[in-house]
């Protein structure tokens, strides 16, 4: 049964994440009913996902309790970093029944699946649940390390001259060097000659080499943005610093998880394997 690998899908949580930032976002901006609107239908279609896949995993009750339990806890762990809440859904009194209703039953079942098995049992599960947190953040970290270390790189280069991206201060100063530029060689060799090229020459150099700098800073200066953009930066950093770069680790880690979800889980047909 894939209910788990989609709960774990990290284009998924980076999409819920996406969603309730743009619904944010409107909703500051003042933007017209049928915008925000069309953004709540996409959370909708999630709380109505996480209503389903309950109701599946509890047809397993009397079958499996264990795996039942474990399934639903995993759940309603995923709902809560969801972010979705009633109050997003303020425009609607049905929907925020609805979201109140299915956050109410999950949890409810959640705790009463767990408290009717024996505190072993007990401990497996908040400890499935420990694993499956690590599972999307590491596969995120995993997934766009390579960029984040370019970031970082770029960052770094960016960081030491970040005013060379600016376009009116790059303006500025070439305005600067034109004026100034000309009038030099004219003080030091009103009469021309040789020394008049040669401070010429060694001036249009340099402003060659400045405008090459100042290129290659709004060059890293539009990487930085972009990833910034894409990226949950905070997040990359705080795994990055957790594991100091390891990436063998990371990945260690990763597998470690998805075999003790495995075999937590065994041959009962709540198994996202």
């Amino acid at each position: 049964m894939g209910w788990l690998n989609t709960l774990f899908d990290v284009a998924q949580i980076g999409l819920e994440i996406s969603q309730l930032d743009q619904l944010n976002q409107l909703k500051n901006q003042g933007a017209a009913s049928q915008v925000i609107q069309a953004a709540l239908q996409e959370l909708r279609s999630r709380i109505h996902y996480y209503n389903e896949t309950a109701k599946t995993i509890l047809q397993y009750e009397s079958i499996e309790p264990l795996a039942t339990a474990g399934a639903m806890r995993v759940l309603e762990y995923r709902l809560i970093d969801s972010g979705i809440t009633p109050d997003l859904f303020s425009s609607s009194l049905t929907d925020m029944e609805y979201v109140s209703n299915t956050i109410r039953a999950i949890q409810a079942n959640s705790s009463r699946l767990c408290g009717q098995l024996p505190p072993e049992s007990q401990a497996a599960i908040q400890s499935l649940v420990r694993k499956t947190d690590l599972i999307p953040e590491l596969s995120y970290y995993l997934n766009h390390h390579s960029e984040y270390s370019t970031y970082l790189e770029v960052k770094d280069k960016y960081s030491k001259s970040p005013w060379l991206a600016n376009q009116w201060a790059i303006s500025g100063i070439g305005c600067l060097f034109f004026f100034v530029g000309v009038g030099i060689p004219f003080a030091l060799f009103p009469r021309g000659g040789s020394g008049f090229y040669a401070v010429l020459i060694l001036e249009v150099a340099a402003m060659i080499y400045f405008a090459i700098k100042a290129s290659a800073a709004r060059s890293s200066k539009q990487v930085v943005d972009a990833a910034e953009k894409k990226l949950d930066i905070r997040k990359l950093e705080e795994i990055d610093r957790r594991y100091q770069g390891n990436i063998s680790a990371a990945k260690a880690d990763l597998e470690n998880a998805r075999a003790e979800v495995q075999a937590f889980f065994g041959n009962s047909a709540l198994n996202p394997g």
